[in-house]
């Protein structure tokens, strides 16, 4: 990777990837097939740190994912995702592999990241299509915690999760953009990214970084299922182009926010409770706030007050105080994985394919994904 002034911008790599053949050189993905607009300039959809694009290849849809920001430590970070992921085999992740320099631009090559195509809706996108049938929403909940019990008990986190990093399928939901993904050899380190703000505490700073990284959005985004599945009338009122129904702004002002009065006097006596739960963490330190179990047993149990992680006995077990949890399960030392940075990044099994923009019919890239 060149350490050049310039880092290619969209148009740059949009001009590349109309020569697969030169842009690509040798690689496997100078066959690919480039999709195309209207215009019959390729396909992309562009995001906070990458352009993706969407190739075939050997009748395979793939997403080339272009960082149009520089990117230091991301072959290495995913190098020992991709260990470690073949070695849990969970089912919410999807098979990439990241290539150092294998796009030219402008006379230079740069890495990208190859990823399995998914057909999909970003959350957003699902939701809004399925105001008419809130069940259909309502039934993603237990879906949302079986995915943070999984990430939970493998030791990890995502680290940004939000609206356009989730993805709804026919095979059940998946998770894109691997940028900052939390594995326990990340113990100690700072956080990569911050996340998006409109789904992370307003207190968060890169040391809160670890495996309950994700315990505040998995909140806001489960509480927001639920509240809309209630009351679909919330999205015309709070939803707005990068959140559900909050943003930011509650989170910093809870006390003058309109959504969270109106959240808590939702029918709901969980989406009640939990918008309580939320205000407290508000002005809480992040790692007050505990995993989602703990916080939907809390709720079952009509308790008041926010249940808080409070601590935790050595470097890998957190003690949450609250109702007892009898469906959450233990948490399993973590797989161990050893990492080669020259080795070749092991794809997860893909679940179909890969990310998916939020406008168009497959949902892959909303933000670069």
């Amino acid at each position: 990777m060149p350490e050049a002034k310039y880092w290619p911008a969209q148009p740059d790599f949009t001009a590349a990837l109309q020569n697969p053949q030169v842009c690509f050189g040798d690689g496997d993905l100078s066959r690919c097939q480039v999709a195309v607009a209207a215009s019959r300039r390729p396909l992309m959809y562009s995001g906070n740190f990458a352009i993706v694009y969407k190739v075939s290849l050997d009748g395979k849809e793939l997403a080339v994912r272009c960082f149009h920001i520089p990117v230091t430590d991301q072959h290495h970070r995913y190098v020992e995702l991709g260990t470690f992921l073949s070695a849990t085999l969970p089912p919410y992740f999807v098979g990439f592999e990241f290539l150092e320099n294998a796009i030219l631009v402008r006379g230079d090559r740069y890495p990208l990241l190859k990823m399995d195509w998914i057909n999909g809706q970003t959350l957003d996108r699902f939701v809004n299509d399925a105001l008419g049938d809130p069940e259909r929403i309502r039934a993603l909940l237990n879906e949302w915690r079986e995915l943070l019990r999984t990430l939970r008990n493998l030791g990890i986190a995502h680290n940004n999760l939000d609206q356009g990093n989730v993805l709804v399928t026919e095979h059940g939901l998946r998770l894109v953009d691997y940028d900052a993904v939390y594995l326990p050899s990340n113990k100690g380190q700072s956080s990569p990214e911050l996340g998006h703000q409109n789904f992370q505490h307003p207190l968060r700073k890169s040391k809160d970084f670890d495996e309950d990284s994700d315990n505040f959005p998995a909140l806001v985004i489960y509480l927001s299922l639920l509240a809309v599945s209630v009351d679909p009338g919330l999205w015309d009122r709070f939803h707005r182009d990068g959140n559900l129904i909050l943003k930011r702004r509650d989170y910093q002002d809870p006390a003058n926010s309109e959504c969270f009065e109106t959240l808590k006097g939702s029918s709901d006596d969980g989406a009640r409770l939990m918008t309580g739960y939320l205000e407290q963490y508000c002005s809480r330190p992040v790692d007050h706030v505990p995993n989602l179990e703990t916080i939907v047993a809390a709720a079952e149990a009509g308790q008041v007050d926010a249940p808080l992680r409070v601590g935790h006995t050595d470097a890998s077990v957190r003690l949450e105080q609250a109702t007892p949890v009898s469906s959450a399960p233990a948490v399993p030392s973590p797989p161990s994985a050893a990492v080669n940075a020259r080795a070749p990044i092991p794809a997860a099994p893909p679940p179909d394919a890969a990310p998916v923009p939020r406008n168009a019919g497959p949902a892959q890239a909303s933000r670069g994904v």
